[in-house]
């Protein structure tokens, strides 16, 4: 079995003396949980009845708050229904958060992969103690092909002109080429897109949705992109591995309802990994471990603007419990002779900035060497598992109160907007505000048939200058003669380059294809210029009846969006 070699006793006699390390208390919290979510649910179902019943009654412009409400109390609902407390640890690529989560549970490379290259983690995993185990095994939840397709492929689709797959069948058909790429979408971008594409044959067959059950020697085939000790040695099933959940007897026994998620590192190229973090840690973690190893150098080191961004979009996860109660940093001390191979001083100085800046807001940091098992124990894992237990249940309440008043300020705003109607039809208010509205309809109905639509009818066949100067430009664009490759070049990719017709016409066919494609796509442009002058014109004849008393200060267009939206 390739695990750790360390000592355990020490540690193992610190942790167990402390009386929050007690089971029975950590199931106490997990059963107040579970009487929790039995009030959230009925809260959602009142909900869905306040729903009903507002858009019954002509209450219909709160949907967007009974939407955001719902799918807060489903993320709780998901929290309060585990089994179990969460430590989530993440961090950025080569920072050792593998040898960190190495030395808190005494598993080695083929359970959690650790590589000073490239980001070896590939899957996310979670860490889950069971009692009497005498191996590690790992339970691999799989993607299914069409999950795969929306959760892994599509968001790179966001960024592209292609139309999103509706098959995974259909994205492999895909002739995907740097033509796609431009500022939003990179190279790099691409290159993730191929590999799905070229190394199928080496994963397709898991995408099944299934479990499976893996040795710990096999593992690391499952979870990492490449062998760490090997990292010429390439592995591709992670991408069909969804989670993968990691089954040992940690070193300590009140671990029995403890688990660590960990995450792969961030800082990797590939579109949704920030935001799969972002859900993972919305619906599970009690605890975020944030993993960061100060630069080795005489000048120190200082807090990127990434860094500081990651933490502002994981406070906005839960933005009724700030990140500052149930945040932590550990900074990984690497132990040298000197100021040139000794981190020490950029610790301290990143503890102290941390300490400083109201963004990087945490808990409690914490300074250790991640290789040294004692030292993580004694200045990492206890503090953040007596965090954890001390301040689980103050935070689930916080939790509950802020949904509580949400859900009482929803219904403050529609008791209102029930009072405001009902004021509007007392014993005269049908007439009254019948003879308004129809004074009120017909001058808008003057206004746009009469005078706008005369008008529009009158010019409709005049051309449009603006438009018909973009028309030109594409034509002479399309019939410039080096648009279409001459008989010279194909004979030179034929005997030249060594290529086969067919490959030569495919490849000039899709620079054709893209040239036409972006040509026509400028047609926006003159499009553009058309639209918005009758924007304009519709905004200004507007304005002429009552309805410019909702927005007097708009002008133009900015009046015209604010009738649309409001």
């Amino acid at each position: 079995m390739n695990t750790l070699s360390i000592d355990l006793s020490s540690t193992s006699t610190l942790l167990s003396e402390s009386h929050i390390m007690n089971n029975q208390y950590v199931e106490s919290i997990l059963s107040a949980r579970q009487q929790s979510v039995q009030a959230l649910e009925g809260k959602l179902d009142m909900l869905k009845h306040l729903r009903q019943l507002t858009e019954a009654t002509g209450i219909t412009d709160h949907e967007e708050q009974f939407n955001s409400l719902s799918k807060s109390l489903e993320v709780l609902i998901h929290r309060f229904n585990r089994k179990a407390l969460t430590i989530a640890v993440a961090g950025y690529a080569r920072v050792g958060k593998s040898q960190l989560l190495q030395s808190m549970t005494g598993l080695g490379g083929h359970i959690i992969p650790a590589s000073n290259g490239t980001h070896c983690t590939g899957a996310p995993s979670r860490i889950c103690h069971l009692e009497g185990s005498k191996q590690p095994y790992a339970d691999v939840e799989f993607y299914t092909e069409q999950a795969f397709l929306e959760e892994k492929i599509w968001p790179y689709f966001n960024l592209i002109s292609l139309d999103k797959p509706q098959l995974f069948s259909d994205f492999l058909q895909l002739n995907l080429t740097d033509s796609l790429c431009d500022s939003d979408f990179t190279l790099d971008h691409l290159e993730h897109l191929l590999a799905y594409q070229e190394n199928i044959d080496a994963y397709r067959n898991l995408l099944t949705g299934e479990h499976l059950v893996i040795k710990e020697e096999e593992v690391v085939n499952y979870i990492a992109q490449y062998h760490p000790e090997k990292p010429e040695q390439k592995f591709y099933k992670y991408f069909a591995v969804k989670e993968a959940c990691i089954f040992c007897e940690l070193p300590f026994s009140h671990m029995q309802s403890i688990q660590l998620l960990d995450m792969p590192g961030l800082g990797d190229t590939q579109i949704g990994a920030l935001e799969m973090l972002l859900t993972k840690v919305g619906y599970e973690a009690d605890v975020l471990l944030f993993v960061r190893r100060p630069q080795v150098n005489a000048t120190g080191d200082t807090w990127m603007d990434y860094e500081k961004h990651f933490y502002t979009e994981v406070d906005r996860v839960m933005p009724n419990l700030p990140l500052k109660h149930w945040g932590l940093l550990a900074l990984n001390h690497i132990k040298g002779s000197d100021i040139n191979t000794d981190n020490l001083d950029s610790c301290s100085k990143l503890k102290q900035e941390a300490e400083d800046n109201p963004v990087l807001n945490f808990a409690d940091i914490s300074i250790a060497d991640f290789s040294e098992h004692n030292e993580v124990c004694e200045h990492i894992f206890q503090p953040a598992i007596t965090h954890l237990v001390n301040n689980v249940d103050k935070l689930d309440a916080y939790l509950l109160a802020g949904m509580d008043q949400k859900i009482a300020d929803l219904i403050s705003i529609i008791k209102d907007a029930s009072l405001n109607l009902e004021g509007c039809v007392g014993s005269d208010g049908d007439r009254v505000y019948e003879d308004a509205f129809d004074r009120f309809w017909n001058r808008l109905a003057r206004t746009l048939n009469d005078d706008l639509l005369s008008r529009y009818q009158q010019v409709r066949y005049e051309k449009s200058e603006n438009f018909e100067q973009n028309l030109n430009e594409i034509f002479e664009n399309l019939t410039h003669p080096g648009f279409l490759p001459t008989t010279a070049q194909i004979q030179e990719d034929y005997y030249g380059k060594s290529m086969s017709y067919r490959r030569s016409f495919n490849d000039y066919l899709d620079q054709i294809r893209v040239h036409i494609t972006r040509d026509f796509q400028s047609l926006d442009v003159g499009l553009g210029h058309v639209v918005s002058a009758l924007k304009q014109d519709v905004a200004n004849a507007l304005k002429e009846t009552d309805l410019r008393a909702l927005a007097p200060e708009q002008a133009s267009e900015d009046f015209l969006k604010y009738i649309l939206l409001n």
